[in-house]
């Protein structure tokens, strides 16, 4: 996971204090002032926001990855929400930990005492999850249905630790029969000269492939076909 900061929308603020000024807007006005004077990188937490975008942003936040698309993230969110009613509750309370945490990054902020509160990480998987694996639920071997939904294949976030040395499956990297050349990364062995052109004629291959015989031998004690049957 990457350090760099990510804005952390909260959900709906809260009513007024008496002195005027609420808990969202305290947190916001001294994190702007602890920015202003080099404390922390700035979190922007809007005094309102929908809670799907709550949920990209922090999205965000977690898995490092700025660029979440909008519509998955709602998909993701509103399947969420279908396995927990009470999701989005706890998507907002999560944001406002991570907004009153002034952490910069998703790395300081699980190094953060915060971090540890009840029921915190267990949403934090289950988001950081539907974004890594691509789907939502938990699939269950041997039957036809479960509570699995799909999110994304090409923006699933588990294929880019390994981008550099495989493709997502079904993928081929550079057209066909691109795996005929070794990965830049790798050194191979001397090879014998022209074994590109060796085809059969390998060392190790099995040479001409025999012709099918014209008529194949009956197993023994198998029964004739039932035209050999008529003409006896």
């Amino acid at each position: 996971m990457g350090n760099g900061p990510h804005h952390i929308p909260g959900r709906a603020a809260a009513a007024p204090a008496a002195n005027g000024i609420d808990r969202r807007t305290f947190l916001v006005s001294g994190t702007f002032a602890l920015a202003a004077l080099g404390g922390v990188p700035a979190l922007i937490v809007p005094a309102k926001a929908s809670d799907a975008e709550t949920f990209r942003t922090l999205s965000a936040f977690l898995t490092d990855a700025p660029d979440i698309d909008p519509a998955l993230a709602a998909r993701a969110f509103g399947q969420l929400t279908e396995l927990d009613a009470a999701f989005p509750e706890k998507t907002a309370a999560l944001a406002d930990v991570v907004a009153s945490s002034l952490a910069p990054s998703i790395d300081d902020f699980l190094a953060h005492p915060a971090s540890s509160g009840s029921g915190l990480r267990e949403t934090m998987v289950t988001i950081v999850s539907a974004w890594y694996l691509g789907y939502t639920g938990t699939p269950v071997a041997l039957r036809a249905e479960d509570d699995t939904r799909f999110v994304t294949f090409t923006e699933a976030l588990m294929y880019g630790p390994t981008m550099d040395a495989t493709v997502r499956p079904t993928y081929a990297r550079a057209g066909l029969d691109y795996w005929v050349e070794p990965p830049p990364f790798v050194t191979p062995p001397p090879m014998p000269e022209h074994i590109r052109a060796w085809g059969q004629d390998s060392p190790q291959g099995i040479g001409a492939v025999p012709q099918a015989p014209e008529e194949v031998p009956e197993a023994p004690g198998a029964e004739p076909p039932a035209a050999a049957q008529q003409q006896e």
